[in-house]
């Protein structure tokens, strides 16, 4: 009996251990506030909230800004801080993802219709890649977006992505690595993706197309780590590697687009 409680213990330790190095990460975080909304929008829907840790917060728009994007950058929060925390239930809750990635299209719609003439950028990690993807299959028919990218996406690699193709003008990306196989690998082939299919996920074989020209895989190699992405899930967007591969494509910067 003394085991069972001396392992209890060890795990309440754990996980209030884990909660205070999060809310440190969170804390120290650095927080884009610059950029004048009318050069541009930049929006960012972060991977599940481990802790309230919000993934990618700091990374993208510093690569943003290495690359001299001078619009806005939002990170848009798609779940609650407690639901990070237990993981599966944001994930599974397609009916409220679909809700949250609703919102996300009205917000995108009204800043297409107030400034239809300046570019919008879209960024999703993780499970947020659906949101992200979701949300543009749900804009209005004249609504546009610039460009798009998925980053070790939790999605299903053969998801049809007309509908979302339909509202881009120039690029979707797809980052993805075969080293990411225990979170979009196994993990999501017992859990699901975060449109619900039981599969690897698009983040870690990338997505199933015909060729279609606007969709760009960029696939792991190891000249990547030189830019600190390792391969893994959490090391998806460091802001050399952004800067140099994946917003060229998405028409910032001047980065090294070859693959």
């Amino acid at each position: 009996m003394s085991v069972f409680v001396d392992l209890f213990v060890v795990l309440i330790g754990l996980f209030f251990s884990l909660g205070f190095l999060g809310l440190v990460m969170r804390i120290t975080t650095h927080r884009d506030r610059g950029g004048n909304s009318s050069e541009g929008l930049a929006i960012m829907a972060g991977g599940l909230r481990w802790f309230g840790v919000r993934w990618g917060a700091r990374t993208i728009p510093a690569g943003l800004r290495q690359s001299g994007f001078s619009g806005r950058f939002v990170f848009w929060p798609w779940h609650s801080g407690f639901e990070g925390v237990l993981a599966i239930p944001a994930l599974i809750n397609a009916g409220r993802t679909e809700k949250r990635a609703a919102r996300l299209a009205g917000f995108i719609t009204r800043r297409y219709r107030k400034l239809p003439d300046r570019p919008i950028y879209l960024f999703g990690i993780s499970a947020g890649g659906f949101v992200v993807l979701r949300a543009i299959e749900m804009l209005p028919g004249d609504v546009r977006i610039h460009s798009a990218a998925l980053l070790s996406a939790a999605i299903d690699p053969n998801r049809d992505l007309g509908p979302a193709l339909s509202h881009i003008d120039h690029t979707l990306t797809d980052s993805y690595s075969y080293l990411d196989f225990v979170i979009l690998g196994f993990g999501t082939a017992i859990f699901g993706t975060a449109d619900r299919k039981h599969t690897a996920s698009a983040g870690m074989v990338g997505l199933r197309h015909n060729g279609e020209e606007k969709i760009v895989d960029v696939p792991w190699h190891p000249a990547m780590i030189l830019t600190g992405r390792l391969g893994g899930h959490t090391s998806c967007s460091p802001p050399a590697y952004l800067s140099r591969y994946i917003l060229p494509l998405m028409g910032i910067g001047k980065g090294d687009i070859k693959q």
